[in-house]
């Protein structure tokens, strides 16, 4: 008898759009009261360095593979790298292999430093990045799920557990999971659960911020954004000076601070006779980290457009071009350790990632949900620069302590 195969689908949602949050989460939460004991972390710092710079890796690649020619692109490699986590937390031999070369650390590290990071997450009344996890279960019998699966996702991501039914009562309460925990950016990532599906691991990102100097009237001053064809668009563009410079052999670039200088925007406009594409293809972690590290404290005459994006992705091709093949291929998949089925086995099925963002006068907003579903299947300046964002261009949300890239996107066309 031919045996079946169960399936692991992960979807990754991220959105901006402000919603009522009129309904709770019916499902309890297992997790809700019980005290689950962290090991002691101290990262030194040259892990959290090495940590840093396998994020930051993970990010560009992925940016990178996922980038399409002429089209906006926005993902959260934070978030992305969150829900993979959880999931590889669950896998064995040469299916964790792989998720760990993609990663750059071998998991256990890269719990620590997701730890680490999130435990020390900068936080003011004007400036907040929020992620949450979970973890939903259907409640039939047909899954059992490893304790020690649950209790490591619980004590370094803080992922609640939730058994429910897995019909359209569960589809809204996911959707309301996220919802609230994305304070109403997001309105939800499932329209339904497949009937083989047996496990969800859900994670959101929310970031809000007001710029450090916020834009007023005078500075907001109607423009034009080329696109790479010619084509023109009428857009409103934000003035400023700003005084951190960055450049590198392919772009020239200009940070603007966020409220206390926790993140910023950094924009990095690919010089004359560069391509945006040929710019992101040539881009590396390394790279990336000394760009962010060296920002020069010089004047930037500066002109960012007023701007919203929204993008869609399916990541499964992207990481199996990345090396991550094992996950996704129903008899080589290895996720054994996340819990044992009546029907079969588990691997990855599909991968989607949505995003949105906005970025005005006052600042930037943007959020980002992960689900994993598992299932059948300061010196003066001495000269002055000019940045003007009038064509596309390449754009992060940095965290600035840290040095990491929370979003990646890149700014090909403006609607008018």
């Amino acid at each position: 008898m031919k045996q079946r195969i169960l399936t692991l689908g992960l979807c990754l949602a991220l959105t901006l759009s402000l919603v009522g949050c009129g309904s709770q989460v019916l499902a309890e939460d297992l997790m809700a009261g019980i005290q689950v004991e962290t090991p002691p972390v101290s990262v030194e710092a040259k892990d959290r360095e090495a940590g840093a710079l396998a994020v930051t890796s993970f990010g560009v690649n992925l940016f990178r593979e996922s980038m399409e020619e002429g089209e906006n692109t926005l993902v959260s490699p934070l978030s992305v790298l969150c829900a993979l986590a959880m999931t590889a937390n669950g896998a064995r031999g040469e299916t964790l292999a792989q998720m760990e070369t993609l990663f750059g650390i071998p998991i256990e590290e890269l719990n620590e430093s997701l730890y680490a990071y999130t435990q020390s997450l900068p936080l003011g009344q004007t400036y907040q990045l929020d992620l949450a996890n979970s973890l939903w279960i259907r409640d039939d019998g047909s899954i059992q799920v490893e304790e020690e699966f649950l209790r490591t996702n619980a004590a370094w991501y803080d992922a609640g557990v939730y058994q429910a039914p897995f019909d359209q009562s569960t589809v809204k309460d996911i959707n309301v999971w996220v919802r609230e925990n994305t304070h109403g950016m997001i309105q939800g990532v499932l329209d339904h659960i497949p009937d083989d599906t047996v496990l969800y691991l859900v994670n959101t990102l929310a970031f809000d911020a007001e710029w450090q100097s916020i834009y007023y009237d005078f500075q907001v001053q109607e423009g034009v954004f080329t696109r790479e064809d010619g084509t023109e668009r009428d857009v409103e563009m934000m003035y400023s000076d700003e005084y951190a410079y960055l450049e590198d052999a392919g772009a020239v670039g200009v940070m603007k601070n966020y409220a206390d200088a926790a993140y910023a925007f950094v924009a990095l406009l690919p010089k004359e006779g560069v391509s945006l594409s040929d710019y992101v293809a040539s881009l590396t972690g390394e790279g990336l980290r000394a760009m962010l590290s060296g920002v020069q404290d010089t004047k930037v005459e500066t002109a960012i457009p007023k701007f919203q994006s929204e993008y869609a992705v399916e990541l499964k091709e992207i990481l199996q071009t990345l090396g991550m093949t094992d996950a996704f291929d129903p008899g080589q998949a290895d996720l054994s350790g996340v819990g044992e089925t009546s029907t079969g086995l588990l691997y990855i099925n599909q991968v989607l990632h949505k995003t949105y963002i906005s970025v005005d006068e006052r600042g930037t907003k943007a959020g980002a949900a992960t689900v994993v579903a598992e299932g059948a299947g300061a010196a003066p300046p001495t000269e002055v620069k000019t940045v003007y964002l009038d064509r596309p261009f390449l754009y992060l949300i940095v965290d600035r302590e840290a040095g990491l890239p929370v979003f990646m996107g890149t700014v090909t066309d403006i609607a008018s």
